[in-house]
This record gives structure tokens, C-alpha cells and sequence, in this order.
């Protein structure tokens, strides 16, 4: 859902690119960069629910002979 804060971004930036290049160029460089973070905060999501509810316990981790 964090998705959608760019499209209107990078669709206003490609009206106003003929008239304002820098401005529309500016607006590109802000959507990649809030897609960036949003990526990197959605990886940190998955990691951390994967870490937190697939997280075998101890005897879990023995019975596959794997060490923790």
C-alpha cells in the first residue's frame, strides 16, 4: 500500500517534465527514492518475520541435527 505515494508523484512529474525539466527530474529522484526505502523497509519486515514466528525452538534445531 506504500506503493501508491509514488505513481502520482512520477505521473505529475512526466506533465511537468516539457515545461520544468529539473523540477519533473527532482520528482523522479524523490519517487525512487521513497521506493528505495520502501523496499528496504518492507526487506526488514520479512526478515524480522521470518526470524520471529518461523524461528524453530532448541529441540527443533537437534532433531534436524543443525547447529543454532
Amino acid at each position: 500500500m506504500r506503493y501508491r505515494r509514488c505513481s502520482p508523484v512520477l505521473v505529475l512529474a512526466a506533465f511537468v517534465a516539457p515545461l520544468h525539466e529539473s523540477a519533473a527530474l527532482f520528482g523522479i529522484g524523490a519517487a525512487v527514492l521513497l521506493l528505495f526505502f520502501i523496499g528496504i523497509h518492507n526487506a526488514r519486515d520479512a526478515l524480522a518475520y521470518h526470524i520471529f514466528v518461523h524461528l524453530p525452538n532448541a529441540k527443533d534445531w537437534y532433531s534436524l541435527n543443525v547447529r543454532p
